[in-house]
Order: structure tokens, then C-alpha cells, then sequence
């Protein structure tokens, strides 16, 4: 053994109670660890490079009984909650064992799961740490509305802003980039255009963010005209302003702006990735110059399932089925936007059966249809009148599970009531 611990039982017990598998012996820090001081042991905590290594040091801090410094437990938890979503669990078994943790631990737990699978856990550690006293600051709130971002969190979004304004960190740029995000995908885009216009200092962020919002909502002339803005006070843009600008093209089909923004990546030098040859693809389709966007696809060296995507709801919407179809064929894997658009365009074509067929596949398939998949197989449907395919039962059942959501939103309901009169 290279130490005794003051307490062995204790230690011990303390210790299982965190890992249910005892770590591994330590070696790489025990030399460096035996005149240990608060200064020696942050300095190997930011030498961790493993959760292997993270691991023998806790061990270590445990059995010198060093178990009582908030900051090297901080510092412990904020490399297990960054480093890897995996490595959460560890994170919260040493944040559960401190009696009163303080606001950094709070924020790295709660970065830690908003990038994680299970993001509302973030939302639940804030409404904790703010039950238990503790005032959130500029770097807890960013993260803590990106969890609102991605569960549609409205109400829980105006409350944080509600309380950026109470603890007077509002104006922060990093919270409002946060609430510009928040509002504008949600499509609030007036309550972001308002934080937008009270910011003192404007980052690219905070353009993308504007721009991309305005994109979203399919407000092409308002996303040019910040842009015109944005290039006007000498802001460079990126990679991530051009695709929200292609975002645009696509939309109002504007083939000569698109291949302007095309002329300025190639001349800016800006790197054209994987994202930035989807969005050049997917707006020379839209935009009707299939060959282009043939050529964009060719070129890829990796195609991934947006690239194969872009490609078959390209030819279907030209009605161009025969390239359609070869590409669908031709698809690694297949998304709920691919079936489709395929679905789809065999419904307007009146060829209901083919199309029938083509969603009894996606079901076999495992891939969970959503309510554009439903309303063009209810439409199917309707027009032939055919309750005894072997598809009808599984779309009468997500139909008894769905309607009250599409009646809510409004969403196609003279497919819903042309299915109920058949």
C-alpha cells in the first residue's frame, strides 16, 4: 500500500457507497500524491485524462480523508459531467454525497445532462439549486434554456428569462444568445428579435441565431436584410450563417442569391463540410437545377442520410419517380422524411395501394411515422375506400392516438374528416 488512511472503515464504507466496483489501484499519481496539498491535487485533477486516472485519484482523496474540499470535489465532478454523457452517473454519485454543494457543482451537473439523453434532469438541478438558496449566474442559465430548446419547454423558458431579469444578468450575451435561440425556435420570433435589439454587444452567435430564426419561419426578406446588416458593421460570417442563408434560397427558390452565397464560400475560403454540401444540395433541388445538385451529391466523399434524403424528395417533387425510387433503393438507411416523401408522392399520384405498401414496409422497418406519414396513408385511404388492407389496423390505431393533437394544431383535419365519412 503506498498510504494508510486515517479512518480505514469509514473510508472504506464512504467509498462503496460511491462505486459499487472499487477502482482501480493507484499508480500513476501515488508518488506525485504523498506531500498532498489543495494546490498539488488540482493540478493532477486537470492532468486526468481518463476516467481511469480520474478514478485512481478519487480513490486517493477518499482514503486521506481529503473528502471535505467543495473545490476538488468541483473540480472532480466537472470533468466527469464534460468529458462524456457516460460518465454522468459518476458525476452524480460524488454531487449526492456532498452535504451542501455549491454553485459550480451545480453548473457542470447541470451542463453535463443538458447534453445528455436524459436533458430535463438539467431543468430539475436548477429548480434544486435555486430551492436550495443558491442564485444561478450567466453560466447556468445558458444550459439550463438549452434543455427548454429541445423539450419545447415554453413556459420554463419565460420563467428562466424571468429570472435573468430578477438577478439583473439579463444582459449577458451568453444568456442572451440563449434566449435568442430559445424564442426563435420555438417561433416566438418577435420575443427574440426584442432581446436581439436591447443587446448592448452583438456576437456571430447572436446574428446566426436572428438569421437562422428568420429562416425557420420562412421570413426570407427579414433573414436578408439582417444579413445586409450584419455585413454592413463588418461582422464576418461563417459557416453557419451561410447555411441559415441557404436555408433561405431554398425556400423562396431564389436560384441567383443561392449561387451568390455558393460564389462567397468558395471565395472566403470558408470549409465546406459535410453540412454546408447538404444545404448547397438541398437548395439547388429546391431551386429546380436537379443536375447541380447531382453534381454536389457525386462529389461528396461521405454521404450521409440528409445528403440521400435531399436527393429523393428532389425527384419525387419534380415527379421524376424512376430517380426517386433508385436512390430510395439505394439508401444506407432510411429516415421518416425519406418514406414520406415517397408515400406522399404516390398518394398524389392516385397510385394509394403502391403507397399502402410503401408505409406497411416503414412499419416494418422500425421506422415511427409521424403526422405527415398519417395524414398522406389516411388520404390513401379515403380515396379507395379500403379497410381491409393489412395496413389498417395499425393506421386506425395511431389515428385514435393522434387526432386529438390534430385537431389541436389544426393540422390537415380534411384528412381526418375525409377518413371518418369513408
Amino acid at each position: 500500500m503506498f498510504f494508510t488512511p486515517k479512518n480505514p472503515t469509514v473510508a472504506s464504507r464512504f467509498f462503496h457507497s460511491l462505486h459499487p466496483t472499487l477502482p482501480p489501484k493507484p499508480t500513476n499519481f501515488a508518488h506525485k500524491f504523498k506531500n498532498s496539498t489543495h494546490q498539488t491535487l488540482h493540478l493532477l485533477l486537470e492532468q486526468c485524462s481518463s476516467m481511469r486516472e480520474l478514478k485512481q485519484l478519487h480513490a486517493l482523496i477518499i482514503l486521506h480523508s481529503l473528502t471535505n474540499e467543495n473545490l476538488t470535489l468541483g473540480k472532480l465532478i466537472s470533468f466527469c459531467s464534460v468529458s462524456d454523457p457516460r460518465n454522468l452517473r459518476y458525476a452524480q454519485l460524488v454531487f449526492d454525497q456532498i452535504p451542501e454543494p455549491n454553485k459550480f457543482m451545480y453548473n457542470s451537473l447541470i451542463r453535463g445532462y443538458s447534453n445528455s439523453n436524459d436533458p430535463f434532469k438539467a431543468f430539475s438541478l436548477y429548480c434544486q439549486m435555486v430551492g436550495s438558496g443558491l442564485s444561478p449566474n450567466e453560466f447556468t442559465l445558458p444550459f439550463v434554456l438549452k434543455v427548454c430548446v429541445g423539450q419545447s419547454a415554453y413556459w420554463e423558458a419565460v420563467a428562466v428569462h424571468g429570472q435573468a431579469i430578477k438577478l439583473g444578468i439579463e444582459s449577458q450575451v451568453c444568456v442572451q444568445n440563449a434566449l435568442i435561440t430559445v424564442y426563435s425556435v420555438r417561433g416566438l420570433i418577435r420575443c427574440a428579435q426584442n432581446v436581439f435589439d436591447d443587446m448592448s454587444e452583438r456576437s456571430l452567435v447572436s446574428w446566426n441565431s436572428m438569421i437562422g430564426g428568420y429562416a425557420r419561419m420562412g421570413s426570407c426578406k427579414e433573414a436578408l436584410l439582417l444579413f445586409r446588416e450584419m455585413r454592413d458593421l463588418g461582422v464576418e460570417p461563417d459557416k453557419f450563417t451561410l447555411v441559415n442563408l441557404l436555408s433561405v434560397c431554398s425556400q423562396a427558390c431564389d436560384l441567383e442569391l443561392g449561387r451568390y452565397v455558393h460564389l462567397f464560400i468558395e471565395v472566403s475560403g470558408i470549409e465546406i463540410d459535410q453540412i454546408v454540401r447538404n444545404a448547397l444540395l438541398d437548395m439547388y433541388a429546391k431551386c429546380g437545377h436537379l443536375h447541380l445538385a447531382r453534381k454536389i451529391f457525386d462529389q461528396m466523399t461521405h454521404k450521409n442520410v440528409v445528403s440521400w434524403t435531399s436527393m429523393v424528395r428532389a425527384y419525387t417533387k419534380h415527379g421524376l419517380i424512376e430517380f426517386a425510387q433508385e436512390f430510395f433503393n439505394q439508401m444506407p438507411h432510411k429516415n421518416v422524411v425519406s418514406w414520406n416523401s415517397m408515400i406522399s408522392y404516390y398518394v398524389r399520384e392516385g397510385q394509394c395501394r403502391v403507397a399502402l405498401d410503401l408505409f406497411q414496409k416503414m412499419l416494418n422497418s422500425s421506422v415511427v411515422p409521424d403526422e405527415a406519414t398519417l395524414v398522406s396513408v389516411l388520404s390513401a385511404c379515403s380515396q379507395i375506400g379500403d379497410l381491409r388492407h393489412e395496413t389498417s389496423s395499425s393506421i386506425y390505431s395511431m389515428l385514435d392516438q393522434l387526432t386529438d393533437h390534430l385537431r389541436r394544431t389544426g393540422y390537415a383535419l380534411s384528412a381526418i374528416l375525409d377518413i371518418e365519412e369513408s
